[in-house]
């Protein structure tokens, strides 16, 4: 009998094939590949992760390194041999029929095919009712006896109302089996977006165990939104989403998957992502914390500079707090794009468009003419305003206008008299309309002529001081030299 139980192992498992951890390299290599895949066909109907796994592996990887292409390539296989039944399945399938039917040998534990990823002797203990996904788990003398093993559990008892379907859906993230989870979903019917275990859902229990494979399968299922929005009702994470599981268990890159597919970066404490970073005792969490607080400063800033500027807060006061925070800068504002959603869910010419209407003009031109441009040379010295052309895309052109072109500088008494010493004769500096991205936007906008003309004016006037700057410390050096 003893033989034959082992027998039945056997069956059961497989030719279990082990991998040596991979390398940093590896592992960042595959964490970017998942990442990848959630953003490549957005919005449409993406290519299987098994069918993507596989092509990535045909795929030419010569500009990597010879020996880290062979242990990504070697990783890829592993991924993929999970993902699909063995070669030996059928003949093994015979060998399990004959001991449990005919020699009435017991059944493998519904555990074991999830623990060795073997989804097809699953889907044959499901077919010959070995296992009834319907049943209570708690009466599964099996599931119970597993049940104290089980880290999903939280080490509680097994709750009366959960199915052995419920419960084998919470093993397979335990035991990182998509391949059987997909089944149960999919082809068994187990409605994944009811299953709950002593206040954990699916996402809660791929966030703890940092899933990121089976995150990103949920991510296109029917009840992600439903799974990602619900708070967490187990201790020690009470009122708290997934994603800050995973940044307590030290999982950034589930926790980067969850925040950039909806779960709420805010605890129901009022507790922020980034808190539960920085509060970590590990350095790569700390260090990912970092980063993901500065849309929440910059967030903080901009409600900062619209609220002083709607109680008409002096000019002075308003340069020096936004000098301090630098909020708008393109260095500063993230996703670098003008029209993608940042900080609060604002784009970031929504927040200009609301300074520019402010009632404080002086500190709108100021801004204005600060973001528009940076001051910097050509091959014939004439000095120009420009902008990083992939933040402004489509606004980085030249933009016909019926504004007066010629600004007058008679009341900058200084810039005249400098101007028309001999060594400033020189003097260039491009149109503004047809360089400055601000300028274009702003164009766009109805009711916003006189503010552009006063904008670039500015412009104007701050490139010609710059420049007669850098002739007259010229001329003075060379008058000492």
């Amino acid at each position: 009998k003893e033989i034959s139980f082992e027998l039945v192992s056997v069956a059961t498992h497989g030719k279990v094939v082990y991998l040596s951890k991979p390398d940093r390299s590896c592992r960042l290599m595959f964490s970017s590949l998942v990442r990848n895949y959630l953003y490549w066909s957005l919005g449409e109907k993406k290519v299987p992760w098994l069918d993507m796994l596989k092509g990535r592996l045909s795929e030419n990887s010569a500009q990597y390194h010879f020996q880290l292409q062979l242990d990504f390539q070697q990783l890829l296989k592993y991924k993929i041999k999970l993902l699909q039944d063995d070669e030996d399945l059928d003949e093994r399938l015979k060998v399990l029929e004959f001991l449990v039917k005919e020699k009435q040998q017991p059944r493998p534990s519904p555990l074991d095919p999830i623990r060795f990823r073997q989804c097809g002797v699953l889907r044959w203990m499901v077919k010959e009712s070995l296992i009834e996904l319907t049943a209570a788990a708690k009466e599964d003398r099996q599931l119970f006896k597993a049940a104290k093993e089980l880290q999903f559990l939280g080490s509680q008892n097994i709750p009366t109302a959960l199915t052995v379907g419920y419960f084998l859906c919470f093993a397979t993230v335990e035991y990182d089996d998509l391949q059987s989870l997909q089944w149960l979903s999919h082809q068994m019917g187990v409605e994944i977006e009811d299953v709950q275990v002593n206040g954990w859902n699916l996402v809660h229990a791929c966030a703890f165990f940092g899933r990121i494979e089976i995150l990103a399968w949920l991510v296109d299922e029917s009840a992600w939104h439903t799974l990602v929005e619900s708070p967490c009702r187990r201790k020690p994470w009470e009122k708290a989403y997934a994603a800050h599981v995973a940044i307590d268990r030290g999982h950034i890159m589930a926790a980067d998957i969850l925040l950039d597919h909806g779960c709420p970066s805010t605890d129901g404490k009022g507790k922020t992502a980034d808190y539960y970073a920085v509060k970590s005792i590990l350095a790569h969490v700390r260090s990912w914390g970092e980063d993901k607080a500065r849309p929440f400063r910059i967030e903080k800033d901009v409600n900062k500079l619209l609220r002083s500027l709607s109680e008409e807060k002096p000019i002075t006061e308003l340069k020096a707090a936004y000098l301090r925070s630098r909020c708008l800068d393109y260095d500063v504002w993230p996703k670098h794009s003008f029209d993608v959603p940042g900080p609060g869910g604002k784009m970031y010419v929504e927040v200009l468009r609301e300074c520019c209407e402010s009632q404080n003009m002086e500190f709108a031109v100021w801004l204005c003419g600060r973001l528009s441009f940076e001051m910097g040379e050509d091959e014939n010295g004439a000095i120009h305003c420009w902008s990083l052309y992939s933040f402004w895309g489509e606004y980085y052109t030249t933009i016909p206008s019926t504004l007066d072109t010629n600004v007058s500088l008679t009341s900058d008494k200084d810039i005249n008299r400098w101007l028309s010493l001999p060594w400033a004769q020189g003097c260039k500096v491009y149109e503004p309309i047809e360089e400055s991205p601000i300028l274009a936007f702003l164009l766009k906008q109805p009711g916003m002529e006189e503010f552009c003309r006063k904008l670039r004016e500015q412009i104007l006037v701050s490139g010609i001081i710059k420049q007669v700057r850098s002739m007259l410390s010229f001329e003075i050096a060379k008058a000492f030299a």
